[in-house]
């Protein structure tokens, strides 16, 4: 299987003329089917569906690479509550033995 790495560029997205970030995402169609979230976007939880490998432990990390959320994986469905968190672009990380599993972007909105 082919893997793909997707980069995409925060200042285009909101078309802010600040410092950029970069976040990279994993992103093959073989994989979404390893770990699904919804709904997404959301205004404040996003449900995680994991298959496959399951990961021990995710973050979720913000624009500017700031850990904001980070847990253990108990089991493969999980809810992920960001509604203290501002609107904004998120990454979510899960990772088994420290190594990245899967990724996927986040997208929180307002109210």
């Amino acid at each position: 299987m082919a893997r793909a790495i997707l980069k995409w560029d925060i200042e285009d997205y909101f078309g802010m003329q600040q410092n950029s970030a970069y976040f990279e995402e994993e992103n093959t169609r073989a994989e979404d089917k390893f770990m699904q979230v919804y709904p997404n976007p959301s205004e404040a939880s996003f449900n995680v569906l994991f298959a496959g490998n399951m990961p021990d432990a995710y973050r979720v990390i913000d624009v500017t690479g700031k850990t904001v959320l980070q847990g253990v994986v108990n089991n493969s469905l999980m809810e992920l509550d960001l509604s203290q968190m501002p609107s904004g672009v998120y990454l979510l990380i899960a990772t088994i033995n420290n190594e990245v599993l899967h990724s996927k972007r986040l997208i929180k909105t307002n109210k």
